[in-house]
């Protein structure tokens, strides 16, 4: 049996990429007949290399010889040009898909932080490959920026990390895609997630992260207890002195109690007045 691998869809004369012969064993001892049965065994896995088997090939076969007699078996639709089967090979590829993006920390992310992606490649075709991977950040308006590039080579059946540190330079909504080289289906996408402004250091950033209406209520508290500390610290007022009662009094004379009575007595007499039993005569 002759044979012959050549590149599929070139057509009947185009070169042979690999070409042999293998001798066939007749089956059941039946050598004479309408239809006499052989059978060889053709190893393609020995013969075909690796980049040989990721294209499209055909394999041509047919059969020369002679039987016992000495005629030559039929040559017609059973030669090189006009070969009596042609069977088209599998065509072993490499086959990508991609795990979806993981973003760590997935969420309350500012600018200037540091975010870890994570991206699982898995080929599950039957040849291995390899892929251009680009990651871009997309925003919510649209714009596209290349974050990475990055070639990376899988075997049949394996599944590679592709890895990527990403620090957010502005505040938005937007998230992560990946997507092979040259190729529109294969792609895979992170969350989409919301850049906060960077933090400020001191007071104000601590004050800025607090719930708008929490801090409206603190700040009535603190005004409340502002007022309450002023009205109770203040000192009391002196009260105003009475003008009208402050001229009467001065224009009463001032008088000692007693003094002319026990300097002249009840009659203007310089002793004291006499017990009732004296006379006041003597």
């Amino acid at each position: 049996m002759n044979w012959a691998i050549h590149e599929q869809g070139l057509g009947l004369n185009s070169p042979a990429m690999l070409e042999g012969f293998v001798p066939m064993n007749l089956i059941g001892g039946t050598d004479s007949g309408n239809s006499i049965p052989f059978e060889t065994t053709l190893d393609l896995d020995e013969i075909m290399t690796v980049g040989l088997r990721s294209m499209s090939l055909e394999l041509r076969i047919w059969i020369t010889g002679n039987d016992e007699a000495g005629h030559q078996i039929e040559r017609s639709f059973n030669d090189i040009d006009a070969p009596l089967r042609v069977w088209p090979l599998e065509q072993r590829l490499a086959q990508f898909e991609f795990s979806s993006v993981m973003l760590t920390p997935s969420s309350n992310i500012r600018e200037g932080d540091t975010v870890n992606i994570v991206a699982f490649l898995n080929n599950v075709g039957q040849a291995s490959g390899e892929a251009q991977l680009v990651m871009e950040l997309v925003e919510s308006n649209g714009a596209r920026t290349r974050l990475a590039s990055k070639a990376m080579t899988a075997q049949s059946n394996e599944t590679i990390l592709f890895q990527q540190e990403w620090i957010p330079s502005r505040e938005g909504t937007m998230w992560i895609e990946i997507h092979i080289l040259n190729s529109d289906n294969i792609f895979a996408t992170s969350e989409t997630v919301r850049i906060q402004s960077s933090t400020s250091d001191g007071l104000l950033s601590s004050i800025s992260e607090v719930n708008s209406t929490l801090l409206i209520i603190i700040s009535l508290v603190i005004a409340g207890l502002i007022v309450v500390l002023v009205y109770g610290l203040r000192k009391p007022q002196q009260p105003k002195p009475n003008l009208q009662h402050e001229k009467v009094m001065k224009t009463l004379p001032t008088l000692q109690p007693n003094q002319e009575q026990q300097q002249y007595g009840a009659y203007g007499g310089q002793s004291q007045a006499y017990s009732p039993g004296d006379n006041p005569y003597q």
